[in-house]
């Protein structure tokens, strides 16, 4: 690291022990990383208990992804920090922050894989309209959305049935909707099929391929990121390939993707997937929406764990109603808060934080405040205790 130099002097013995002095530090764990240590709790010697400043670094970036502030580290260093009410009324004051949309916005960015979406490549020839402005744009539309519904205190449930978003020119023109100047919130017409987070064009085209659409990649994305079911990876020597659609017999998608379902090494993942893909057949690659597929009809029916639905509309007042989504919500966000995955001796607080945010008609405020005030977040397990 060339951190000191000195003009027409080069370095001196003193200089490159500052150098090295520096360079230690910037790769020290206890740089990199919050470093928590805790202590034994007297009440129950399974557990670590954080202390205030510890409490105080990760509450301020769990919610505001900086260091603490003045009146946290007051709080940490009376002792308020020390109680599930004291963790409460500092989390809701940093709720409260302006800080606070860049920092959900981050996280949403990092849970949905958003940041990718400005190295998405598409097919020039297919999808012509499709630019690096469009999809800034795509992306800029759901971090407004998200950060909206998060810190407006709405039902979060909407994340999947609302109506609401916000396009600029760009975006009014991909949608077939009337022309604007800047950035407007706007309501979605009643006939189209885009729903909330999963009607968005970013996630549309994250979720899809060059040159078509991929009901997998967009069933895998509803499984893994919005109902934390992992689904496995596909056997090394599998054939991906799909049967083409040529123009003497032409097929949809959806048609060809049969071949999976009738493979035994491909049907357990595709029938997991494939069926909440098959909702969003109505839009293209770029997230577009279409009629028809290969000059065919559409067919946007599918099920979710057995349950039918028909289109985006009825797959989304599905997850809307499916009590998993917010709990993946919950466990997403618990394990941004702590840095690992829950651990068994977890699962009792992560669940009463997630009860106390379904009780509070599922504010994302809440959620954030409730988990925070947890036993898990205020806790660590003691090494000797741990599985």
């Amino acid at each position: 690291l060339d951190l000191i130099y000195l003009h027409g002097g080069g370095y001196s013995a003193f200089d490159k022990g500052v150098e090295f002095a520096l360079a230690g530090i910037l790769q020290s764990p206890s740089f990199l990383y919050l470093d928590e240590h805790g202590a034994v709790d007297p009440q129950d010697p399974s557990r670590l208990k954080l202390t205030g400043y510890e409490v105080a670094s990760r509450l301020s970036y769990f919610i505001l992804s900086a260091p603490p502030d003045d009146a946290l580290l007051a709080a940490a260093a009376s002792g308020a920090l020390d109680t599930a009410d004291g963790v409460r009324t500092q989390a809701r004051r940093l709720v409260a922050a302006a800080s606070a949309k860049d920092a959900l916005a981050g996280f949403f960015d990092e849970a949905l894989e958003l940041q990718e979406l400005e190295k998405v490549a598409k097919d020039a020839k297919t999808f012509p309209d499709f630019t690096p402005a469009l999809a800034a744009s795509m992306h800029e539309e759901t971090r407004r959305f998200l950060t909206a519904l998060a810190l407006e205190d709405n039902d979060f449930r909407e994340l999947f049935t609302s109506r609401t978003t916000f396009v600029d020119a760009a975006l009014a023109k991909h949608y077939g909707l009337p022309a604007v100047t800047g950035w407007q919130k706007v309501e979605l017409p009643a006939g189209q099929d885009r729903l909330g987070l999963l009607g968005k064009a970013s996630v549309l085209t994250m979720q899809s391929h060059p040159t078509s659409n991929s009901p997998t990649y967009r069933g895998k994305f509803i499984r893994e990121r919005l109902l934390c079911q992992p689904i496995a990876a596909p056997p090394p020597d599998v054939n991906t390939q799909l049967p083409p659609s040529t123009p003497d017999k032409p097929q949809t998608l959806r048609q060809r993707l049969q071949v999976h379902m009738q493979a035994a090494s491909c049907r357990g993942c595709h029938a997991m997937m494939d069926p909440l893909g098959f909702a969003f057949e109505g839009f293209d690659a770029t997230g577009k929406a279409r009629t028809t597929d290969e000059g065919l009809p559409i067919d946007t029916t599918g099920s979710l764990d057995n349950k039918s639905f028909t289109g985006a509309p009825g797959l989304s007042q599905q997850l809307h109603d499916d009590e998993r989504t917010m709990r993946c919500l919950a466990a997403t966000m618990y394990r941004q808060g702590v840095g690992h995955v829950e651990l068994p001796t977890e699962a009792r607080p992560l669940k009463a934080a997630t009860d106390a945010f379904a009780a509070g008609n599922h504010r994302f405020s809440q959620l954030l405040v409730e988990l925070a005030a947890s036993d898990g977040f205020r806790y660590g397990t003691a090494p000797e205790a741990q599985p």
